[in-house]
């Protein structure tokens, strides 16, 4: 005599099996001190790149975990500052698709928003690089399809938008929303 599986048992008693909570596949810190966290998707997707400042990371990988199934990957990085040199190193790393930029104090999902300064000068890493941003980040449109938003003066959507790539900015409470937008389902 055979015995049943867990799930076997599950259908039998009547009950639909649970679906295994997301994990994060794999994580590291790039040589600026960003930290990256991994989210495998299904096969056949692309890399979908979430820029979360660190007050709302916690927001940020809560989202992560929360997206329902997608294809491709989904790519968390908290920056210890949005800067042009930890951004670009970024952005060759993971190679997205799309980039989603996180932004504390806005509201809804931005496709478009207005140029913003460098912080200016000479920084240093927390892994002791150092490095100059006096880039100023021009005028954004990451996609078109969605409106502008005045307070969307995002560098990471900026960034990405200079690379050609669809970018969008968006607030806590849009978060999920913005990245089911991104993701290949």
């Amino acid at each position: 005599m055979a015995l049943a599986s867990g799930a076997t048992r599950a259908r039998r008693a009547g009950r639909a099996r649970q679906p295994a909570p997301a994990t994060l596949s794999r994580s590291w810190v790039d040589r600026f001190g960003t930290a990256v966290a991994v989210r495998e998707g299904g096969v056949g997707g692309r890399a979908v790149l979430l820029v979360a400042p660190l007050e709302l990371a916690g927001t940020a990988l809560e989202a992560v975990l929360a997206v329902p199934a997608f294809r491709g990957r989904l790519v968390l990085a908290v920056p210890e500052a949005v800067r042009a040199a930890p951004l670009d190193e970024l952005l060759r790393s993971v190679e997205p698709h799309s980039v989603v930029a996180l932004e504390d104090g806005l509201d809804g999902i931005a496709g478009r928003g207005p140029a913003c300064p460098g912080e200016g000068g000479r920084h240093v890493s927390s892994t002791g690089i150092e490095y100059l941003d006096d880039e100023e980040y021009p005028a954004w449109e990451g996609w078109p399809e969605l409106p502008a938003s005045p307070e969307a003066a995002c560098r990471a959507a900026s960034a990405a938008a200079a690379r050609g790539l669809r970018a969008v900015a968006c607030g806590p409470g849009s978060l999920v929303r913005a990245l089911e937008l991104t993701l290949v389902r």
